[in-house]
């Protein structure tokens, strides 16, 4: 447990409300604790002979402050809670995306985006609302036995020692009885995750369920999926009800029992009658706390599942990444590089040799599978671990660059299939070189052809989403070109940029990558052969 805390404890960054949080729920626990006692004073004011009203105003009143005192500390407590365990988790899952942004190409072999996101939910949340809770849970349902115990034995020295066994023992059966929730508690916690993943992955590929409309896809698929996540819910909430039903009833006995054994001292005379109302509250009290402790185990492993998968990720080490970042590029030299993508079982590029040079606007053709977009991603510093042979940018050798820095700042790369992220066309535009002035912007605009996009609806400010966009997809992929013409790479690299431009687009940019060219090295993969003449050399691969 210590280790899950130590490892959570720096994602708690505002400590002065993590001990608000402790000192708050620790005073609840103490008022509440004490109005069973108060609750029995003032019975046994209200029973002694030649009683007046006025003498049960006093205790009565705080009795009231008392359990006022504790709703402020619960709302108190609430809200601390719920901005720790929110940022906390929020701290935890940045890490963790930022982590796997920076994964080996061998990570996303078989990555399932909708699995690790609802993933990181639940083990970010698990981790954190464990620690906390735990505190001052422990805290507060130690301080609630002992003190229980304390009031008890100055009370009826009896009844404490009968009333902590049967407390003891009803506690602990319920706790040998709820192991089995557990164990329907996770195999539908996986059922319902793989639920969820299903119905996001649905979602995300709506355009294309739409587009072909392939509507029997979704109720084949969540029926498939929905069927065991109904049957384990059942089997779990079945279970949680018999366990409470027979906890329930045990704790009903063992209530009776100490009833009884009150009113029996009461007989006696060993303790006066409103003291019964407060070994009854105790008693509860004492019962929940031996639960708590009785419990903690499965709570345990349960954050342990958590931590374990989040400890497993954050073990593993990211992509290597050299240092060097060439201050000038005036060739690329691929000298016998192989490329074998992680899990595949032949090579996507095998002993290819190539010489580019700044000035010059190449061209690269071939079948499909020939590895055009693969000898991109090469010179992109993409494929540095999974690639054999030299390659090398400005006299450098590609696994000694600082590949983030290089793509960052002398390489330019455009997609075949264009993104847009939410925001205006003109962030859009702009999103590899915020620096970049107006006038630049709406000249590679009309060179391209996008001039009327600027001036439809508010022109630059015209907002975009990633999903829905009112740009077709050749306008699409002419924003994703300006944006990166608007870096001014030292090396730029195209795959099937005028795959959804028309005729006249495609010559317009061809005419703006040869009036660019002289400045970069400049590759295209291509199958537009209005493209491809436009270009000084073409690689046939």
């Amino acid at each position: 447990m210590r280790e899950i805390v130590s490892w959570c404890w720096p994602y708690f960054e505002d400590r002065v409300s993590l001990v608000r949080y402790v000192l708050v729920s620790v005073l609840r626990s103490v008022l509440l604790v004490a109005a069973p006692f108060l609750a029995g004073s003032v019975i046994n004011q209200l029973i002694a002979p030649g009683v007046t009203l006025s003498a049960a105003v006093l205790p009565c009143a705080l009795l009231a402050l008392t359990v006022g005192l504790a709703a402020l500390c619960s709302y108190r407590s609430t809200m601390l809670y719920t901005h720790l365990q929110a940022d906390s988790s929020f701290a935890i899952d940045l890490e963790a995306m930022e982590l796997i942004a920076r994964m080996p190409l061998a990570f996303f072999t078989g990555f399932d985006p909708a699995y690790w996101r609802r993933r990181l939910d639940d083990d970010s949340n698990g981790v954190t609302m464990f620690v906390l809770l735990t505190v001052t849970n422990a805290l507060r349902n130690g301080g609630v036995f002992i003190f229980s115990v304390a009031v008890m034995a100055a009370i009826d020295p009896v009844l404490v020692g009968v009333a902590a066994a049967l407390a003891v023992c009803s506690g602990c059966a319920y706790q040998v009885l709820s192991r089995r929730i557990y164990q329907s508690g996770r195999l539908f916690n996986e059922a319902m995750s793989r639920y969820s993943a299903t119905a996001l992955r649905l979602l995300s590929s709506v355009s294309f369920i739409r587009r072909n409309a392939l509507f029997g896809r979704i109720p084949s698929e969540m029926r498939s999926v929905y069927a065991p996540v109904r049957e384990r819910m059942y089997q779990s909430n079945r279970m949680c009800a018999l366990v409470s039903l027979i906890a329930e009833l045990l704790s009903a006995l063992a209530l009776a029992g100490l009833l009884a054994l009150s009113a029996w001292e009461v007989v006696r005379g060993a303790m006066l009658p409103g003291y019964v109302a407060t070994v009854y509250g105790y008693f509860g009290m004492m019962r929940e706390s031996v639960e708590y402790f009785a419990g903690l185990g499965g709570e345990y492993q349960g954050a342990r599942v958590h931590f374990d998968r989040l400890r497993e990720l954050f073990s593993q080490e990211p992509e290597r990444n050299g240092g060097a970042l060439p201050a000038d590029i005036s060739e690329i030299v691929i000298d016998g590089a192989s490329v074998a993508y992680p899990g595949a079982d032949g090579r996507a590029l095998d002993g290819v040799s190539h010489r580019f040079e700044r000035g010059v606007l190449y061209g690269v053709r071939g079948g499909n599978g020939a590895g055009k977009s693969t000898l991109l991603k090469l010179i992109n510093a993409e494929l540095t671990d999974c690639a054999a042979g030299g390659v090398a940018l400005g006299g450098c050798d590609i696994g000694e660059v600082d590949r983030y820095g290089v793509r960052r700042s002398l390489i330019g790369y455009v997609d075949q299939d264009p993104v847009i992220v939410a925001g205006t066309l003109w962030e859009n535009l702009t999103l590899l070189e915020p620096a970049a002035s107006e006038e630049r912007v709406v000249e590679l605009c009309r060179a391209l052809g996008l001039d009327r996009v600027l001036e439809r609806g508010e022109g630059l400010a015209q907002e975009l989403d990633e999903h829905r966009s009112p740009l077709s997809g050749g306008e699409r992929q002419k924003v994703a070109i300006i944006r990166v013409l608007l870096k001014d790479p030292q090396i730029l690299l195209l795959d099937e940029p005028t795959s959804a431009l028309d005729a006249n687009s495609g010559r317009r940019l061809a005419e703006v990558l040869a009036a660019m060219a002289p400045g970069r090295i400049t590759i295209a993969v291509s199958h537009d052969p209005a493209l491809l003449d436009s270009c000084d050399r073409v690689i046939e691969l």
